[in-house]
Parts: structure tokens; sequence; C-alpha cells
């Protein structure tokens, strides 16, 4: 008779470690980098970027502009790519662009050949403080976003801050979602700041864009270091305004842009927060009126079947409880409560639907 047997492995991960640098004029400095770590090097952006920086002379592949291109199809076109240039496992990429960029470049190299490097190079302010940090790549499908997607971290970030003076002026302003985001969930200071240099914000001066965009990094930074893949509660601060943001952004076929969906989806989760007493009347002012000094377009839709937020991979309504500016409530170590729809609807009549 044969005895059972088990034997323990134990795969512990190395630690991992990469520079975010923030500067000006660092688009060849990134291609740079990425062709000392490999002679396979493919530059990867969308037609959008490629016009503003003129990459012709790099080994590049170009895509569409939007969110459209975190599909499956365009994963498997980059796929083809690499394999119709004979890439390996030593190849890097190098991911110009914005966070939809970043997220399926990401998880590219997440999956080809098991895993190669990619240098990260965001060119939107949303993609500088948030995607670009934290490893978190994905694809999108029909039914919801980030759905199929990997944790892969990327071998160096470079910000190049001359590349927020491209952007439309409705693209600067939506990135500022996850900065306004940053303050209000993890520290007061940076909220502050937003309040006393938002017009010299939305007047893009250098100095000051440096200062916010260090800061909204650390953040991210800090938070993600603590928690790097979701599995200690912590990291659940992020969703601020996600789970009403994400099922917005759905509602409307992506047509909504992610920062302005975030940025409904955080007042909409302030308001309940301020209905169930964690949240003072006197936040919840505050926060309403940076939101209007950066001339936030609440665009509501008219409704938002509570059915839409089943579609949030991060938990279906789970929602991240705002207690003050700079901090949320840590809920025993879940960072979050269940939505009901009682509250949604209570909340929506209050911000969207007022008597």
């Amino acid at each position: 008779m044969i005895v059972k047997k088990t034997l323990s492995c134990s795969v512990r991960p190395s630690p991992i470690n990469y520079e975010i640098v923030i500067g000006e004029n660092l688009v060849e400095s990134a291609i740079q980098y990425a062709k000392s770590i490999s002679y396979q090097t493919l530059v990867i952006s969308t037609d959008a970027v490629n016009e503003i920086l003129n990459l012709n002379k790099e080994e590049r592949l170009i895509l569409p502009s939007g969110e459209s291109i975190k599909s499956r199809a365009i994963k498997e076109k980059i796929e083809d790519a690499l394999i119709e240039r004979g890439f390996g496992r030593e190849s890097c990429l190098v991911a110009i662009g914005g966070g939809a960029l970043l997220d399926l470049v990401g998880f590219v190299a997440s999956t080809y050949c098991r895993g190669i490097s990619f240098v990260s190079v965001p060119t939107t302010l949303l993609a500088m403080t948030d995607a670009s940090i934290g490893g978190k790549t994905g694809v999108n499908v029909e039914e919801a976003k980030n759905w199929i997607g990997a944790f892969h971290h990327p071998r160096k970030i470079f910000i190049d801050l001359m590349l927020l003076k491209t952007l439309p002026d409705r693209h600067f302003l939506y990135g500022l979602a996850e900065t306004v985001k940053h303050g209000i969930i993890a520290d007061h200071a940076l909220f502050a700041f937003l309040e006393s240099h938002a017009e010299e914000i939305l007047q893009r001066k250098s100095i000051i864009l440096q200062e916010m965009v260090l800061r909204s990094c650390n953040i991210k930074k800090s938070i993600v270091e603590k928690d790097p893949y979701e599995n200690e509660g912590y990291r659940r601060i992020l969703n601020f305004g996600h789970t009403i943001g994400h099922a917005i952004e759905t509602l409307s076929e992506y047509r909504c842009p992610h920062g302005q969906a975030v940025i409904m989806g955080m007042r909409i989760e302030a308001e309940i927060a301020n209905h169930l007493d964690y949240l003072s009347h006197s936040a919840l002012i505050r926060f309403d009126s940076l939101l209007k000094r950066f001339q936030f377009k609440m665009d509501y839709p008219k409704s938002l079947p509570f059915e839409m937020l089943k579609r949030d991979k991060k938990g279906a309504h789970r929602f991240v409880v705002l207690t003050s500016i700079g901090s949320v409530a840590p809920l025993e170590g879940t960072y979050a409560l269940t939505l009901s729809k009682k509250h949604l609807d209570m909340a929506w009549n209050n911000v969207v639907c007022p008597s």
C-alpha cells in the first residue's frame, strides 16, 4: 500500500526595485536605457504620441490612441509583431503613451516568453501619477475594465514633464483626478498644496507641476510598497472613486474619460461617507470647493443601474470610505464597505438630481 507523502515547495520572489525618474526631455534617455538592457528593443506608442515625438528612427510599433486599444485583439497584434521580428525572452519593450497603452504593453511584457522587460514612459498626467506605478497591467473585455491582466513591474519609469505641455486641456484637466485622489485618501498636505496652487496648476507652471507629480508619485509608490499585490487590503484605498467611476465609464462604453469618471465616482462615494457619518459636512464642502476650482465637468449619466457595479473585478459593491481630508476608514483591515442600492440611490439623488 502506498503511503501518501507531501512535499513543501517554497518560492520566494526576489525584491522588485525600480527607479522613477522625474524631469524634462527624458524620452531619448528612456530609449537608450532600454537598449542598454537588450539589443532587441521595440518602441510601442500611439499615433498621437508619434506625431509629437517623431519616433520614426526607432524600431517601433504605432497603435491607435484611446482606451479601445486595451483589447485581446491588439495584444495579439503586438505579440505577432514580436514573433515576426524574432524577439525572445531577453527583449525589452518601451511603452510611450497614456495609461491605456502602458497597461496593454505591460500585460504583453508579462506573458511574452513568460515575461520580458519593459520601460515605461507615461505621456499623460494620469499615467504619470497612477498607471505607470504599481505593476498593474491588463486589457478590457466587453463586460468590464481590466478583467484580464497580471502584476508586472517596469524596469524603470521615465516621467518627462515636457510632455504635459502637449496635452489638450481636457486631458490635462482629467489627468488631475488621481492626484486629487492621492491627496484626499492619504496626504492632507498634498490636498492643501492643490488648494493653494490650483490656478498655477491649470496654467501648467513647470516648477509647480514637478512638485505636484513628485508628491503624487510618492504617495502611490508608498501605498504599493506596503501592499504590492493587494493581499493585505491596504492597497485597496487606491480604489476610492473607482467603484462608481468604473461603472460610469463602462456605462458610457468608454466614451467618458477615465479621469472624469473617477472624479464623479469620488464625489458620489464622498457623499455616501458623509451620509454614513464617516465624513464631516465641512470636509465634503472643502472637497466640492476644490472640484469647482479645477472646473471639473460633472457630466453624470441620468442614472446608474446598480447592476453595473457587479462588473468591477475588485469586488462587487465594495467602496472605500473617506473619513477626512487625507484619511480613509481602515475597517479592520478591509479598507472597504459593502455598498447597497439604497446608499447609491441616496447619493445619486443628492448629487445628480437634487430636489
